[in-house]
């Protein structure tokens, strides 16, 4: 292989983890929660479906996360390629556990339902991202450059 192009790859694996370290983290964590087994912990029935608020919150907060990443790297601007990836990514991320959760466990099924979920936390993310979290880093962007910083 050309070793100016593994270069040029190790940089850009080097500069994602550099600015995509928490989201990284939590995709290994949802990664771990997804096919742990739960079966030895008793279940309580006091919440209605809150296996469904679960996977809910859980993409929420890595759709959340992965957007605060990437409005900080962007200093707060929107780019297209920024909607396509938090957005699509987090799907198919969502999908890929189901299917490896019947796929490689006896003990954990894939739910269709949970995917719905899935996907309704991403959406939920992207709305208090583009509403919150972006002002929020253009106010400090503002701020800091005020300072001469």
């Amino acid at each position: 292989m050309n070793t100016e192009f593994l270069s040029a790859y190790m940089k850009f694996i080097l500069n994602t983890i550099k600015h995509y370290w928490l989201t990284l983290v939590t995709m290994v964590a949802i990664s771990c929660l997804t096919l742990m087994d739960f079966s030895d912990i008793k279940k309580t029935e006091s919440i209605a479906h809150l296996d469904k608020i679960v996977h809910l919150v859980m993409y929420f907060g890595f759709c959340a996360i992965f957007w605060f990443e990437s409005l900080k790297h962007s200093g707060g601007t929107i780019r297209w390629y920024m909607i396509l990836d938090t957005i699509v990514f987090p799907i198919a991320f969502g999908g890929l556990m189901e299917y490896l959760q019947s796929a490689m466990t006896s003990y954990r099924t894939g739910d269709l339902m949970d995917f719905v979920y899935n996907v309704a936390g991403v959406l939920c993310a992207v709305v208090f991202s583009i509403c919150v979290t972006r002002p929020l880093i253009r106010k400090f962007k503002e701020r800091r450059q005020g300072q001469g910083k």
